[in-house]
């Protein structure tokens, strides 16, 4: 089994799929979704290179508070992301799944995924219908976190010290709507383009 060794092998959403969930099975190069377990050796190993890509991040992102403030913001513009565009598509097929043409459902089905609400079409629809919208609860309750997140940070390091935000986030949610397939930048890419980013006149 072939693991991510460090920043520049590990795809940014590889990387954010394991903060999020622990799950180390994203670790593993080329996995996505569905069944794969580790032995006991390989749990070991993934921890041990997952500490040591942790590490590798932290001393990339050092005290830069502008790129650590974007990763904030990035982090809480996709939840807000997931909650609208999820909750359409939740409602929608719990309204209408009966009546909705078949292909048109699993477009809905397909959709949901992409926001990271994976309906099992093996399960009966109801109780998977169920499972997401509490999911969804708590992804609500992630994105109220968040939001406390940003709002701590800029206390801390931006009000405190008279600095205004105004500038950042024009340019930070400028950057966010730029469309990046996350799954082919590795986290050093990553990190070196929204510092380029964000330090560009272009950003401004």
């Amino acid at each position: 089994m072939r693991f991510y060794q460090n920043c520049d092998e590990i795809s940014k959403w590889n990387f954010d799929q394991i903060q999020k969930t622990q799950d180390l099975r994203f670790l593993v190069y080329g996995y996505e979704y569905g069944e794969l377990k580790f032995s006991k050796g390989e749990k070991e190993k993934a921890k041990e290179v997952w500490d040591n890509i942790l590490n590798e991040y932290s001393e990339k992102t050092g005290n830069n508070k502008t790129l650590l403030y974007f990763e904030l913001i990035y982090d809480r513009n996709e939840l807000e992301d997931r909650v609208y565009y999820g909750s359409i598509l939740l409602t929608q097929l719990s309204r209408r799944s009966f009546s909705m043409d078949k292909d048109i459902k699993k477009e809905y089905i397909d959709t949901l995924r992409r926001y990271q609400f994976l309906l099992n079409e093996g399960k009966p629809f109801i109780d998977e219908l169920k499972r997401l919208n509490n999911q969804m609860k708590v992804v609500k309750m992630k994105l109220e976190q968040k939001n406390k997140a940003v709002e701590d940070f800029e206390e801390k390091n931006f009000s405190k010290e008279g600095i205004s935000t105004i500038d950042l986030k024009i340019k930070i949610q400028r950057i966010c709507k730029i469309q990046l397939d996350l799954k082919n930048i590795s986290v050093t890419e990553w990190l070196g383009w929204i510092n380029e980013a964000l330090n560009s006149k272009q950003a401004a």
